[in-house]
This record gives C-alpha cells, structure tokens and sequence, in this order.
C-alpha cells in the first residue's frame, strides 16, 4: 500500500494546510500532491529512487514529501541547509538522484528540482509494497554521524493509525506544527492529523514562543506539540496562560523527559488541554507510548503505555525479557518497528534483533504496564563503582540558585577516570563564584566532578536536544 495516497484518501473538509505565519490556506491538497508526484515523474524519478528534500516547514514542503512517496520514491528529509551543504555526502549515501527544494538554489553534486505543481492532473499513484521503503529518515540523537533509518510504508500506516487511536483525533482535531518535517515526531503529527481528517497550521516561527501562542489561539488549534525546550520556552512567555480561554484540546510533548514541574504547571494554568506525555524514537517510525497525565495522575513521570499494536519490555544481557520493576534495556516489537538503517549491515545487527528493536535507552516496566525510562546507556556514568545517570545529576544540581541553565556531559577525570563536567547558564548579574559553591555542595561526595564552567548557552540542535558532544568539546573536557 501507498501511504501517501491512503492518506490522501482520509482528508476531510478542506482547508487542511494552512501557513501560521501568513495565513495562506491550501485547500485542494490532494490535488497538488498529485500534480506534483507527476512532476516528479517527469524529471525521470522512478520507484524506488531517493530525493532529498530541502525541508523547511512551509506549504510546498509538505506537498512535496507526500508527493515524492505517492510517487513511489524514496524521501529524505533534511534541514534545508545542510542538504545543500552536505549534498554530496548523502547523495554518495543514499544514491538519490536528485534535491528538491522551495526556493530556487543550485548544487554542484545533485540537480535541483524547485518548487510544487498544481493543476487537474489524474490520479497515478504508484503502487507500492507494504514493505518498500517510503522515507529514510536521519537520526542521531544527541552526538554521532546520523544514520538514516529506513520507514517503509507498512511502518507509517501502523504508527499513524495507532497515534490516532491514543489520542483519540478526529475530523474536528487542527495541529499547530512548529517541528521540522524531517524530524520523526514532527512527521508524525502532520501524518496523524490529516489521516483523522483533521487540518495542520505549520509554523515556522518556534524561537518566538509568544507568537506560536498567538497562532494556535487565531487558527483555532486543538493540538499543539513540542519538545522540552519548547515547553520550558512557551511558560515563561507573556500570553501563555491565554491558551486557557483557547481551542486548544491537548498538549502533545515527546524528544526527551520534561520536568515534571513543568507540566503539572503547564496542566494547572491551562485545565482545559490534555497533556499527553509520549516516548519515540526514529527507528520505530515515531512514537512508541503514550502516557495521559489526565487519566494517570499518580503515575506522572512515566512514558506510558505501548501503543496498542506494539510491545515494549526490558531485556539483560542475554536478551531474554527481565520481569516487572526489573531495569534493563528496553526493547521494542510491533508493525511499526523499522527495518533497519540504510547500507549499514552493523548498525543494523546492533539494534535490530529479529525484529525487535534494542533501544539503547534503560528503564522498567512496572506492575501496570507503565514504562519508566532511567536514561541512555551512553548517558549513564560509572563512578566510584557506582551507576549514575546524566538525566539524574541534572536534574539535582539544577535547583542550585542563580542558574538559568545546566547541562552535565561525561569528562575524564585524571585520577578517577569516569566522570561528569558541567556547562552553566548562570542568570545575569548573579555572582558566579556563589553558583560554584552551591552547586559543590549538591554534588553527591560519591560522585566525581571534573569541572564547572560557564558558558552563554548551552548548544541544541533543531528540535531543541543539547548537543553533549559539542558541549564537552566547548568546555575542553
């Protein structure tokens, strides 16, 4: 099956895309996705072949990532600066055969196709098995060289489908989208929304908190999603508690644990949104559970419960299934679990089992079924015979006062080898030499500190994670 053109099948009342920013409205999607899936064909593009896409969060971007998988070809979203400047890279990688983009730009690696068709052109879809690949998407997390997980369609049919049912979208549901498409969870709520028949706002503006706020309030939006930084952004703006009086329905957040002061904050000042916490990573399409604080008070801090087409369990080091409330690595299994990563038969064997994914993330699963992630195996420091996790160091010295930002990153320590340095965003005019007291004195005697250092900001890529690597390279660790 097709996804695009199932999809495409479900669309409700139009309008279904509209520009946040500029309140252009996309009525008759359907009609240029199909328009523009034949455009591609004439360039040559055949089933199968990749493209990359110069992805940034407007109209004809959209239109062009579903027309190239109606198509039949391959999408490879990428930021629309780094297809252009690391072109050649990923066209050695994938073999694509060309770069779309909105904007006319020119590439010395690949030719360049610009811009989206409209018109009355016929349905031609191109037929595709369950398992051809529709996307290769990029994943690195944090630090490393991306790999490119490859999504077949069978993979985004699952993963929507059962999106849809966790958080009970319908035709009436419009997203406020300010996520880059080429990151998972951003293509997962464009993919949700529009297979409810609902309708998408995409925002481009994520740095100006107060005018996202103002987007999803004037473009009546029931669904607005982020990432921690977003949500740690949106709370300190002015016009935030106006949500309140809003069409919004539910809070969508995902790409890592968020404080949870701040939700129950963000569920205080606007009662009338759902807050749904979810747990994803790229190489299971998108999302993996999803936890309803509403329904679930007493188990906040949780990711919830798998997405009811898959499993989820914690594995040891024979890879057998550990019982609950027993930490180990936790695994995933079900329809929308990748294949594996593009050319990279290692990486592959590493992480895809039998089918099952290994996560590299370490958590339980209590008595009830709900899953608690303690944190990324690389993330965890061993320390004077000791395990302790980045997330769990963070989160204690954070409270030392004068602090706008903290972030910890693994550092050698010249005599006791493991060990952890810190990078801070200390609040203006607040005297440094009182943050470093306050922070020796909630650093635990068990664990070894390598150093603090202050730094303006802390580096995050574009959906708001820290870069760690960058990080320690920053501070000299």
């Amino acid at each position: 099956m097709n996804f695009a053109h199932a999809l495409l099948c479900r669309l409700g009342k139009a309008p279904h895309l509209i520009d946040g920013a500029s309140g252009a409205r996309l009525d008759d999607v359907r009609g240029h996705v199909i328009a523009s899936a034949a455009m591609l064909r004439e360039t040559g593009l055949e089933r199968g072949d990749r493209l990359l896409l110069a992805a940034q969060l407007d109209l004809d971007t959209v239109v062009a990532y579903l027309a190239t998988m109606y198509a039949g070809c391959v999408a490879v979203p990428l930021p629309a600066a780094q297809c252009f400047a690391e072109a050649r890279t990923f066209a050695a990688a994938t073999g694509a055969k060309a770069i779309w983009s909105s904007t006319l730009r020119e590439s010395s690696a690949l030719p360049v196709i610009v811009g989206v068709a409209q018109g009355d052109v016929q349905d031609g879809n191109v037929g595709a098995e369950p398992t051809d690949i529709a996307v290769l998407n990029a994943t690195s997390g944090s630090t490393g060289k991306p790999r490119l997980v490859m999504v077949s369609h069978a993979n985004l049919l699952a993963n929507t489908e059962a999106i849809v049912r966790s958080q009970l979208l319908t035709s009436d549901d419009r997203a406020l989208l300010q996520l880059p498409l080429h990151y998972c969870f951003g293509a997962s709520v464009l993919h949700s929304h529009l297979w409810a028949g609902g309708s998408v706002v995409v925002d481009r503006r994520s740095m100006f908190s107060n005018r996202l706020i103002g987007s999803t309030i004037d473009h009546a939006c029931t669904s607005f999603a982020g990432v921690p930084f977003t949500y740690e952004q949106m709370i300190a703006a002015a016009d935030f508690d106006r949500l309140a009086g809003s069409s919004l329905k539910r809070f969508l957040q995902a790409g890592g644990k968020l404080d949870v002061q701040v939700v129950e904050s963000i569920v205080a000042r606007v009662p009338s949104a759902d807050f749904y916490v979810m747990y994803g990573q790229t190489e299971a399409t998108s999302r993996i559970s999803t936890f309803e604080v509403h329904r679930h008070p007493a188990k906040l801090g949780s990711a919830g419960m798998p997405l009811d087409n898959l499993k989820v369990f914690p594995v040891g080091a024979d890879f057998r299934p550990l019982a609950a409330g027993r930490s180990g690595e936790l695994a995933v299994c079900g329809a929308s679990v990748a294949a594996g990563f593009w050319n990279d038969v290692d990486g592959t064997a590493e992480r895809f089992v039998n089918g099952t994914l290994l996560t590299g993330d370490v958590g339980h699963v209590d008595e009830d079924g709900f899953i608690w992630i303690e944190g990324r195996i690389a993330d965890f420091l061993k320390m004077r015979g000791m395990r302790v996790s980045i997330g769990e160091i963070e989160a204690r010295l954070r409270l030392a006062e004068g602090i706008s930002e903290i972030a910890a990153f693994p550092a050698c320590h010249p005599r006791h080898g493991e060990a952890f340095g810190l990078a801070v965003v200390a609040e203006k005019e607040h005297d440094r030499a009182g943050i470093v007291r306050d922070l020796t004195r909630r650093i635990d005697p068990l664990w070894i500190c390598a150093g603090i250092n202050f730094v303006d900001s802390l580096p995050r890529n574009d959906v708001g994670k820290i870069l760690r690597g960058r990080l320690a390279e920053k501070c000299g660790s």
